[in-house]
């Protein structure tokens, strides 16, 4: 299943997505169930995953139980090139462009693509802008980079 063609499919259908975020980290363990069941009834279509700092290495154990509790189509959204499952649909393939961090703009990106080519993970070419929101987010700290 290419999960690209089925996000133009609903663009040129409903002319917009919802997509819910799921911050896999293990703070948020306790109410995992209860949020993967939530976004199952309030008519959401697909999930992303992903996060600025992960805290141990449950990352795919986490997708693992989010694909086994949903039918919706799971999309990594990772903070990292560390931040892989083979158990995930499809993965955004970030560039944070508003930055000047090599790391984040192509690093990231050629670290993780030898592992995106083993899992057979679908990519997702994906600008990254970040934007000021009058509030220092985690990715502004974890890049090292300033919002437009």
């Amino acid at each position: 299943m290419l999960i690209y063609n089925d996000l133009i499919k609903l663009l040129d259908n409903k002319k917009c997505g919802a997509f819910a975020l799921i911050d896999p980290d293990v703070k948020n363990d306790e109410i995992l169930y209860q949020t993967i069941d939530t976004i199952n009834q309030s008519g959401f279509d697909a999930i992303l995953v992903g996060g600025s700092l992960l805290n141990d290495n449950n990352f795919d154990k986490r997708i693992s139980i989010i694909k086994n509790e949903s039918e919706l189509p799971v999309i990594i959204f990772p903070g990292s090139s560390k931040q892989l499952s083979g158990n995930a649909d499809a993965i955004l393939f970030l560039s944070l462009l508003s930055g000047r961090n090599p790391q984040y703009l192509i690093g990231e990106q050629v670290e993780s693509s030898p592992a995106i080519h083993s899992l057979k993970l679908e990519t997702i070419s994906t600008g990254y802008i970040l934007l000021d929101g009058g509030i220092r987010s985690s990715v502004e700290i974890i890049s090292n980079t300033s919002p437009l």
